[in-house]
């Protein structure tokens, strides 16, 4: 297994190799259709690359079992360890092998908030990929990426997409320029993973909270920095995380608050945040739904949680300490400054924090999510009706 994973990782890394897998594989695939039996009756489902189960394909796979019009579909979702998922009760098939290859020219619809191609450019015969994303971008994406990886850039014109949902105008417009999309193919239909968010009831709270152990009384602060791609070293380790202080965080805030932290696994490891009776690492927690939630506040800087938290109409912080160089090595498709409450210094974040109201209307949330979010709470129904539509042509 680990010569696998370090054969991905020269082939990521290397122009070259990746070439030669890039034709070799997508022209077996693309013959080995037309070998394959479709099978009308099935779907193949991905989140994060087998990575997760999880985000939009949950949604609606969660949703597609309880909707009578795919009581007779079969459904099979891709994972890269398999014993990982036990409580998923369909089938599975590991993602790189020949039985995932296989199951995906199979398939009648594809469902994924990343991809399944695996870096190749095929498609089964009778396929309908239906593509969620996995957020709302700031930073640039696909063909607009400054210094993104050759490979990445190289992919995204070859996606065979039927159709990508999107919340909103905005990101319709950078879906089609970054991933070579037709506007016609984009549905402005909400992020089915966030109707979930207006449907918490007050007894749900208290058991997230029960759960949390977080001290009843307390606002809750959710700090959630995005990932800094241009941070990692080689080798993967992280070289750069946030420069923050928390124990001062908690000589200000402890009295009135509790903080949720989430991050990157290799920001994470590197900040080694350790959950006492003020700040609670919940990096691994399972659910960023639920945390959003809960939280009276969100604090991040360039991320797409930014889009989903606004549904809620909470107040939201910019953190924006290293923007001038985010914008040099990531890039951005707008100055997110000027759209939220926004801080560079740490002290000045603080009190602001402190100075900011406990409200589910948010003036300049508000603002942020009539501009950016047309879309929200129905957006699974929506499409299930699309793919429906689709798989019965």
């Amino acid at each position: 297994m680990k010569m696998v994973d370090q054969l991905k990782v020269w082939i990521r890394n290397n122009k070259t190799l990746y070439d030669i897998y890039y034709v070799i594989g997508s022209l077996a695939l693309n013959v080995l259709k037309y070998i394959v039996p479709v099978d009308d009756k099935l779907i193949l489902f991905s989140s994060f690359s087998g990575k997760k189960y999880g985000d939009n394909p949950r949604a609606i796979y969660e949703q597609m079992l309880q909707d009578e019009r795919f009581a007779e579909w079969k459904f099979i979702w891709a994972f890269t360890d398999i014993s990982k998922f036990p409580d998923v009760k369909c089938s599975k098939v590991c993602v790189n092998s020949f039985s995932y290859f296989v199951v995906a020219l199979r398939a009648r619809c594809w469902i994924a908030d990343v991809g399944i191609e695996r870096g190749l450019s095929f498609k089964g015969r009778n396929v309908f990929y239906l593509h969620t994303w996995h957020g709302t971008p700031i930073k640039k994406i696909g063909q607009d990426m400054i210094s993104g990886k050759g490979t990445f850039k190289t992919n995204v014109k070859k996606w065979k997409i039927d159709v990508l949902l999107a919340q909103g105008n905005y990101e319709k417009e950078v879906y089609s320029h970054a991933f070579g999309i037709p506007l016609e193919k984009i549905k402005i239909t909400g992020l089915p993973r966030n109707d979930s968010l207006l449907k918490y009831s007050q007894s749900d709270l208290d058991v997230i909270r029960k759960r949390l152990h977080i001290t009843s009384g307390k606002k809750i602060i959710l700090y959630a920095p995005t990932f800094r791609d241009f941070g990692m070293e080689k080798d993967g380790n992280c070289v750069f995380a946030p420069p923050i202080d928390l124990k001062k965080w908690e000589s200000k805030l402890s009295a009135d608050y509790v903080v949720l932290f989430r991050a990157h696994q290799a920001v994470n490891k590197v900040l080694n945040v350790v959950t006492n009776s003020f700040i609670h690492n919940v990096s691994d927690y399972s659910s960023l739904n639920d945390l959003m939630a809960i939280a009276d506040i969100l604090i991040s800087d360039y991320s797409g949680v930014l889009f989903d938290f606004s549904i809620t109409g909470k107040p939201m912080l910019c953190f924006s300490y290293d923007y001038d160089k985010y914008v040099q090595e990531r890039g951005v498709y707008f100055d997110i400054r000027k759209e939220l409450v926004s801080v560079s210094d740490e002290d000045q974040l603080l009190d602001t924090i402190i100075n900011t109201k406990n409200t589910k209307n948010d003036e300049k949330t508000i603002c942020f999510r009539e501009k950016f979010v047309s879309e929200y709470g129905a957006a699974t129904l929506k499409s299930l009706d699309i793919i429906y539509q689709n798989i019965n042509i």
